[in-house]
């Protein structure tokens, strides 16, 4: 059995030697920690918050296009690639089992963030098989990062993909330490489903580690290089295959060619429509991501005291795959493809580093993510002393902007639970060092609470769709034609379950040609502001993320030449 980074490719053709790396033999106690802290940040959040207006009601109104059989729907966003054949397969093989709800579309994605994070598990078995306190620190490390508590329920073709990424990754260290054939096979099915889970992107993410390992964490078993890239390439082949069989199963099963797959428009993960993220948005958000182990002192001393480790070739291998896949994200302008995936090596490695070097314990050793949390609890207490109106606009002079409207629903609530739940964190004094990490990754999951604890507090009314969907609908069974002025995704689709999409109109002078050609209809329209100033009283007003969201008839937007469509009052 292999035991240090010195003997990585001793003995690789033997089954003694495989056995570590059999990725089934999952110790289900050291998991169990992992597994609730999910449970903490994912079931909360599916009860308490409604879909994201802009990240996840777009996807949904897809996929509920795609179940009615309506694949050309011309307002959906287009432009980066399909809409992943696997992904959609699954949501709406649980849609048809258990009921069209969000819940499943949100609940699916989050089970194989889960599976990612037990995976991390014998990922570390294999880069480290004699460290036991590796393998069983890395699920911990993964699980209470900001990363994951952002995204523990959210309706993403990503979240699938990180499952298949972290399995990629544990077949390339397969391939890397022991050589063997049969972990090539395992290559190409985890790259080809991960493809196949959430599009084009993957396969881009994965092929920098393959190429680059033999030359940047050079083993025993990539010292043939002619062997390891024909053993790549046999993978890629496999994985194509995987791909082409699931985009026709899927096609066959949805009722379209399988060209249509390939055509249909695609929702971009975060961004508005057509929007890519600029290269400083990931300064921003990475080190949220991170939280709260980038700033965890204890492990900024044990990677300094471990420096020489992440010289080894296993150490190479982390970094290295942490590296391809922000790259890979960043140039693709997708912050959640370039950050997730980033996630899961660097736990692996992380956790080494703890293992090795940990240190003696301390009254409070997480001290600075601890005030993280304490400046978020001022940030809620400041929203609750200062009016947000003055606030308002302090914001439009310096940006020439409005403040996102959900700002002033923010309570006291969240408020009060940061504090008294970073009080009670930092009274704890833990001497082992699994019981410190557990300390600290339950900061993420505090904040997680609060942030629920708001949507079921205030939120929720703010973000909720469906009152002004469902009365769209009515609207629509009544025979009335519904146009929407702007830019839209889509977001009312599935909330009110519609049955024809919406006619969208480019601009007020459009919509004003519309409304006199269909003066028994209704235009739906957004605007920032307060609504004292309104030229009319719509027909339906309501709240939408950071906009509000109103239905004029079409006499309103005829009478007042489309005043009534300005997009702020």
């Amino acid at each position: 059995m292999l035991t240090s980074d010195s003997a990585i490719g001793g003995n690789r053709g033997s089954g003694a030697v495989a056995q570590p790396s059999r990725i089934a033999n999952l110790p289900i106690r050291e998991l169990i920690w992992p597994t609730l802290l999910w449970l903490s940040m994912a079931v909360p959040a599916l009860l308490a918050r409604p879909p994201l207006v802009s990240v996840e009601s777009p996807l949904h109104g897809a996929l509920w296009w795609i179940l009615q059989n309506q694949g050309d729907v011309p307002y959906l966003p287009t432009g980066r690639g399909e809409l992943p054949p696997l992904f959609t397969a699954l949501v709406l093989m649980a849609w048809r089992f258990f009921g069209v709800e969000d819940l499943w579309a949100r609940l699916l994605p989050g089970l194989f963030v889960l599976g990612a994070i037990w995976l991390t598990l014998p990922l570390a078995r294999l880069l480290w098989s004699d460290d036991r306190d590796a393998r069983r620190f890395a699920p911990l490390i993964l699980a209470g990062s900001g990363g994951i508590a952002a995204y523990a329920a959210m309706t993403l073709p990503e979240l699938p993909f990180l499952l298949f990424h972290v399995l990629t990754l544990c077949a390339l260290a397969n391939c890397w330490r022991y050589g063997q054939r049969r972990a090539w096979i395992f290559t190409g099915v985890a790259v080809g489903l991960g493809t196949a889970a959430a599009g084009p992107t993957a396969p881009l993410t994965m092929l920098p580690i393959a190429i680059l390992l033999p030359w940047v964490a050079p083993s025993a078993a990539t010292a043939l290089r002619g062997r390891w890239y024909g053993g790549l390439l046999l993978a890629l082949g496999i994985a194509a295959g995987i791909v082409a069989v699931v985009y026709a199963a899927v096609a066959a099963d949805i009722g379209f060619s399988d060209s249509w797959l390939w055509r249909f428009p695609s929702y971009t993960p975060i961004d508005r429509v057509g929007a890519m993220r600029p290269f400083y948005w990931y300064l921003v958000i990475l080190p949220l991501a991170l939280y709260p182990w980038l700033w965890w002192r204890v492990l900024w001393r044990a990677a300094i005291r471990g420096r020489a480790l992440s010289a080894q070739p296993a150490g190479r291998f982390c970094l290295l795959a942490a590296a391809s896949a922000l790259i890979v994200g960043i140039a693709g302008g997708s912050p959640s493809f370039g950050i997730l995936p980033v996630l899961p090596p660097l736990a692996v490695l992380a956790a080494r580093l703890l293992a090795s070097h940990a240190g003696r314990a301390k009254d409070f050793h997480a001290a600075i993510p601890g005030l993280t949390a304490l400046f978020v609890c001022l940030f809620f207490f400041l929203l609750n002393i200062v009016p947000v109106a003055h606030l308002n606009a302090l914001w439009q002079d310096l940006f020439a902007e409005d403040l996102p409207l959900w700002l002033g629903g923010i309570s006291l609530g969240s408020g009060m639970l940061l504090l008294l739940g970073s009080y009670a964190l930092t009274l704890l004094t833990l001497q082992s060092l699994q019981a410190r990490l557990l300390q600290v990754a339950l900061l993420p999951v505090l904040l997680s609470a609060a942030v629920n604890m708001e949507f079921h507090l205030t939120l929720h009314g703010y973000f909720d769709l469906e009152p002004i969907a469902g009365q769209i609908r009515r609207l629509e069974e009544r025979g009335a034609p519904v146009a929407i002025v702007g830019g839209y995704d889509g977001a009312f689709d599935f909330a009110g379950r519609l049955q024809h999409p919406l006619i969208v109109l480019p601009d007020a002078p459009a919509a004003l040609s519309w409304a006199e050609a269909n003066p028994q209809g209704v235009v739906i329209s957004f605007f920032q502001g307060g609504i004292l100033h309104l030229p009319e009283r719509p027909l339906i007003l309501e709240n939408a993320d950071e906009y509000r969201v109103a239905v004029w008839s079409a006499e309103s937007v005829t009478q007042t030449r489309g005043e009534v469509l300005a997009p702020r009052f």
